[in-house]
């Protein structure tokens, strides 16, 4: 008897969790609506939010003409939402076409079949950008992970990409062939995923978040500790993003993250890492001559010696690249010190050759 109702207990208790997170679900989808645009691509749906003026598909190519700015498209990290540009996409947009993209299982996104390897990711971003119609080149700005992504592209579309900024970026030559460090660290990343996974699914990272919030952290580290250190980790992990990030974003990435499938696409990101940087890698030694775009690669006050000379090793890909140390910055540096992003990607804007641009329009 004792272990029927024990049984009776518990699926009463599954059953209501999973109730909980129905319900949840349903209102942060009339509460947080997708600011942006759902596009079919690949066979998924992919969210795009463009702001500021729209450039002309087509330009005249006639002497002295001016071309329009290339519109700035944002590449986010290993598993944030183009929500992690919100401010400087504003700042952005009072200047130029200003585009953020959620990839598949972030953000408003699908989070499609498989995962996808950082070459997957920038031939997929090729398409969202032909499908949102919006003309090349265009001036990539990516953060961490998201310089795969940028480099893969701008490797397979050269005469496409206007210029870039990459934020304090990963490079290959720590990923490529993972250390030891490397490889706890993605397995630490794999295993906070799939417990994080299974916390939303029951509700669990959705009760929690909302203790935080509410100012009741002692409560949600209380109910995250009674499934061990990992799922402290995970929900650790939303807090410290949902904390820098501007207000009126907060219950969009609560939202975001209170859904299995963030935690799902996170995991697949770990997955693909070392493939990723050996894309980068031979990529590069693949390529004949360095890039001919401005480029300005920005490092994080905290990096390692090791990983400022891989940075600016990084910055020689372009024979316009430079490197810069943000001071009182750390990895996020968009987010502790978006002056100084903003004012490279305005940089990369006017050094752009406005010929180049035209040429590069259809």
């Amino acid at each position: 008897m004792l272990w029927l109702a024990l049984g009776s207990s518990v699926t009463l208790l599954l059953a209501a969790a999973l109730a909980y997170q129905h319900a949840g679900v349903r209102r942060d989808g009339a509460r947080c609506p997708a600011p942006g645009r759902m596009l079919r691509v690949g066979g998924i749906g992919v969210h795009l939010h463009a702001l500021g003026p729209p450039a002309p598909a087509a330009q005249a190519a006639s002497l002295g003409a001016q071309s329009p700015a290339p519109a700035v498209v944002f590449l986010s990290g290993i598993a944030t939402s183009s929500l992690n540009w919100s401010a400087l996409q504003r700042d952005v947009a009072a200047r130029t076409r200003a585009v953020a993209y959620d990839r598949p299982g972030l953000g408003w996104s699908d989070l499609g079949p498989r995962g996808l390897t950082a070459a997957d990711h920038a031939r997929h971003l090729h398409a969202v950008l032909q499908a949102a119609g919006i003309a090349p080149p265009v001036v990539l700005v990516a953060h961490s992970f998201g310089a795969f992504i940028a480099v893969l592209f701008a490797h397979s579309h050269p005469a496409e990409v206007a210029g870039a900024v990459l934020v304090d970026p990963i490079t290959w030559q720590e990923w490529a062939a993972p250390g030891p460090e490397q490889r706890h660290t993605l397995r630490g990343g794999a295993l906070v995923s799939r417990v994080g996974a299974l916390l939303a699914a029951l509700g669990v990272v959705r009760y929690s978040v909302t203790r935080f919030r509410g100012g009741a952290e002692g409560v949600g580290r209380a109910v995250l500790g009674s499934f061990g250190s990992r799922a402290v980790a995970a929900v650790s992990r939303v807090m410290g993003e949902v904390g820098k990030m501007p207000p009126d974003t907060w219950d969009a990435i609560q939202a975001h993250w209170s859904r299995p499938r963030a935690f799902v696409a996170m995991a697949r990101h770990f997955a693909a890492l070392p493939a990723s940087g050996r894309e980068v890698r031979d990529a590069l030694r693949e390529r004949g001559g360095p890039f001919t775009f401005p480029l300005v690669v920005l490092c994080a006050a905290t990096a390692t010696a090791r990983q400022r000379e891989w940075l600016g090793d990084l910055a020689t890909i372009s024979a316009r690249g430079r490197v810069e140390i943000v001071p009182g910055a750390g990895h996020w540096i968009h987010l502790d010190r978006p002056d100084i992003v903003r004012d490279a990607v305005f940089e990369v804007l006017e050094a752009a050759t406005p010929l180049d641009v035209a040429a590069a329009r259809p």
